[in-house]
């Protein structure tokens, strides 16, 4: 699965990164790798086709979905996430 591997090259990404003297520096691909991950895992989820790559409206559509919010506080840390990269490109 796409999104498993986004995950293990951002858990690995991580790993580098805090074994190196320089963590800062990999900061933009870390993050980049986790919301991408969280991107797809949405996607998969919510059975998302549309093409977006908005984390707000992936989780309207898993919620639509399942007929039920997201619980507090990971909804609102997902779209605190968005509104810092809403088009996913900000850590590219």
């Amino acid at each position: 699965m796409l999104a498993r591997s986004y995950r293990d090259t951002a858990d690995a990404l991580l790993d580098a990164a805090l074994k190196s003297n320089e963590p800062r520096d990999w900061a933009y691909p870390v993050l980049f790798a986790y919301r991408h991950t969280l991107e797809l895992y949405l996607k998969v989820i919510g059975h998302v086709h549309e093409l977006t790559h908005s984390l707000q409206r992936c989780v309207e559509l898993v919620e639509k979905r399942l007929g039920q919010r997201i619980g507090t506080p990971i909804r609102e840390w997902i779209i605190e996430f968005d509104s810092i990269d809403p088009g996913g490109t900000t850590f590219r």
